[in-house]
């Protein structure tokens, strides 16, 4: 055979292939797993930890691409992404995150839908296990989120990193795209959205993963969670990525005494100790 016939044979080989996989998936896979997260909480390093283990597939999160894409879009797009990100490997367990804060991945021009909404999609889908991961500090979450975009660098895989001194607008934080708010009111909607959350997925199927619990020292007690909830055996993965910043609060934010003023009592108060 030529070639320039083989070459002819590629696209028919490729598609038999993504058949087979569509197929394989619809007969044995076991389980899709959304998580659920607000970003900056360790879904990278657990996410890595579990793509490590040969029956899973960790495809991120297949939306993040997709921002500032406008709203003209088909009425079944989630469903179309969600579909083309679960066979792309024939394996048993396939998960995905979703950022679902109203500015993150649910905005008018990604997926433009609100949770309740996309929730039902996921329904529709069969996509009935979630792992929900909340870092409980938000001050610390923001933190987070500040130095990543002064950096311009998400994550590490270095042991030592340097620290990166950022300044946070009390008045005008920047909470995702197109929104800025006073620091206090960003803190309350993650506390509506997460309560949305909980009372929305009435389900059995839910894992709940704590930052400071499960993730910030040790990965390996999220990542043994995960195991035990999809009742597969643990793989022992390696951990690739570190923490980006181990540094005391009163030496990353410059105005810390400014953010220490507007917490002081409030509800949010204890998120200034170490």
């Amino acid at each position: 055979m030529s070639l320039k016939e083989s070459i002819k044979k590629i696209p028919f080989a490729i598609k038999a292939y993504i058949t087979y996989i569509k197929i394989w998936n619809k007969m044995f896979r076991k389980h899709n797993v959304a998580m659920m997260h607000i970003g900056r909480v360790g879904s990278t390093v657990l996410g890595d930890m579990m793509n490590q283990h040969p029956k899973i597939f960790w495809d991120g999160e297949p939306f993040e691409r997709l921002m500032r894409i406008g709203k003209n879009k088909p009425k079944d797009f989630v469903a179309q992404i969600i579909t083309e990100s679960s066979n792309k490997l024939a394996v048993p367990i396939y998960s995905f995150a979703t950022k679902f804060m109203p500015q993150q991945h649910l905005w008018h021009e990604c997926i433009n839908m609100d949770l309740a909404s996309y929730l039902s999609v996921l329904q529709k889908m069969n996509i009935d296990e979630f792992i929900f991961i909340k870092r409980e500090n938000y001050l610390k979450q923001v933190i987070s989120v500040l130095v990543g975009r002064k950096k311009k660098e998400w994550h590490s895989q270095n042991k030592t990193t340097k620290i990166t001194k950022i300044n946070i607008d009390i008045q005008e934080y920047e909470a995702g795209y197109d929104l800025k708010l006073p620091l206090i009111e960003y803190f309350e909607r993650i506390d509506k959205q997460y309560e949305l959350l909980l009372d929305l997925v009435n389900s059995k199927k839910l894992l709940l993963i704590s930052y400071e619990k499960d993730i910030e020292k040790d990965p390996f007690k999220a990542y043994t969670k995960v195991c035990e909830f999809l009742k597969i055996k643990n793989a022992n993965p390696k951990i690739s990525f570190r923490k980006t910043n181990p540094f005391l609060l009163e030496d990353m934010i410059e105005n810390y005494n400014e953010v220490k003023l507007i917490l002081e009592n409030t509800r949010y108060a204890w998120m200034l100790e170490e």
